[in-house]
């Protein structure tokens, strides 16, 4: 992307790396002492090894999620004492695992190690804070922003209050671009997850953006700390050095050494690059306290979205599926999800296409895929099926259908149907649950219906 010579910018090592993940590999540690979590999203215990997986990319943001949620609402709770978890992961390993936020030594899962984290940060992270390097990045910044014009009420370890709370902030430099008030962190040693979580949220609120910055990004052997940041900023990454600060001047424009990675045809990220960019050259997206140069999202999500459209357009045809060659047209859309690890049943015969057709019905707001003349005669169908109850309730209540169906029925009759099968749900559950084989396949064809909430809508 760029024709200048990258090799004295970016620094290099030749430091053994972890051994990289295998697509398809489970990614939970083999002896998982939390075995089972607390969903808020389902309200359901679910397995923890199902949690976390085979997707890596989907994995890191679960893990910054489990860590940004506020403590008396997290994402997860441990189903013995239900206090807040988070997604952990040794330095060298590739295993996740859950562990408790805070250790009361009130669990019988004892998560704890010899140094408690306010222990470990003492001693590792706060002692590296002020270190020489530290402070000779801060300076390289400094000068490289007052080089660089558009940048303006640059300052140095000074406090950033918040407008709504008592909470407050040092960033390492801070400076404002195009009226973005912006944080830059420099990070030389291991900062722990909840961290960065929580300096996201703070500037989050603020309507300021965090960028991290880093002296060096060893691709062989990264940290916990730089996947965190990598992931968490759309798969970007940013060094800056010497070299790059007397660039940066000499341009009268802020550059840094980016690294980034592009998907895989299965959607997980690929082997890092590494460009030369200039500060003007990223998107800045304060909403989500993202910074990039490369889009790795929207990479991702576009041949997904292509998929989603391609299948869409095929259940329109009134039982696309079982007209000529409609079963090998459907095979043909599974080994494309299959590759994008979607895992969807490989046989017709086990996947409801039917249900189907009765969600894009209830999406569109007309029969889709069916001869009926009334979106209402779907919806009475979908709900014949007791494992259909639950997603087709949602779907109406997401798509805001559910005054329409009423209207185009007998007056009361859908109603009354309503009431009955909400009475036998509350005899029976299980026989309303939906099926998991299903549940991925239709979080992807319908990504606004994920998560399926637990309750009735």
């Amino acid at each position: 992307m760029s024709g200048l010579h990258l090799a004295s910018p970016f620094p290099h090592s030749n430091h053994p790396r972890r051994a990289p993940h295998v697509p398809g590999e489970p990614l939970a540690a083999r002896d998982l002492q939390i075995e089972e979590v607390l969903d808020a999203h389902s309200g359901e215990f679910v397995s923890a090894r199902e949690v976390l997986g085979t997707d890596r990319y989907d994995l890191q943001q679960l893990r910054m999620e489990s860590k940004g949620s506020p403590l008396d609402r997290p994402r997860f709770r441990c189903p013995l004492c239900g206090g807040a978890l988070f997604i952990a992961c040794a330095r060298a390993e590739t295993r996740f695992h859950f562990k408790h936020r805070h250790e009361n030594g009130n669990c019988p899962v004892s998560t704890r190690g010899t140094l408690s984290q306010e222990e470990i940060r003492a001693l590792k992270y706060n002692g590296a804070k002020e270190s020489e390097k530290h402070r000779q990045m801060k300076a390289w910044l400094v000068e490289a922003l007052h080089a660089d014009g558009r940048f303006s009420a640059v300052e140095v370890e000074q406090t950033w209050n918040s407008t709504l709370t008592k909470d407050r902030r040092r960033p390492d430099v801070q400076a404002v671009f195009q009226g973005v008030r912006i944080a830059f962190e420099v990070q030389l040693s291991t900062t722990f997850l909840d961290v960065i979580a929580a300096r996201r949220n703070f500037y989050l609120a603020e309507g300021g953006l965090l960028f991290w910055v880093f002296a060096k990004f060893d691709m062989a052997n990264l940290r916990m700390t730089e996947e965190d940041v990598l992931y968490s900023n759309n798969m970007n990454a940013f060094v800056f050095n010497e070299k790059l600060a007397a660039l940066s001047k000499q341009r009268s424009r802020l550059h840094f050494g980016c690294y980034w990675a592009e998907p895989e045809p299965d959607g997980e990220p690929g082997p890092l690059k590494k460009s030369l960019v200039s500060f003007d050259q990223l998107t800045q997206d304060t909403r989500r306290q993202r910074v990039f140069f490369y889009d790795f999202e929207e990479a991702r999500e576009s041949p997904r979205r292509e998929l989603r459209a391609e299948i869409e357009f095929w259940f329109r045809l009134a039982s696309a599926y079982y007209q000529p060659g409609g079963k090998a047209k459907w095979n043909a859309f599974v080994r494309r999800l299959r590759a994008m690890r979607v895992d969807v049943p490989e046989s017709f015969e086990m996947v409801d296409l039917a249900f189907i057709s009765a969600l894009y019905s209830v999406k569109n707001g007309q029969p889709w895929g069916f001869r009926h003349k009334k979106l209402v005669q779907v919806v009475h169908n979908a709900m014949n099926a007791p494992r259909q109850v639950l997603w087709t309730l949602h779907a109406l209540d997401k798509h805001n259908r559910t005054a329409q169906v009423h209207a185009e029925g007998t007056p009361g009759k859908l109603a009354a149907k309503l009431i009955r099968i909400q009475k036998e749900r509350a005899s029976v559950p299980e026989h309303f649950e939906p099926p998991a084989s299903h549940r991925v396949l239709i979080e992807f064809l319908f990504p606004e219906l994920a998560p399926l909430p637990a309750g009735w809508p």
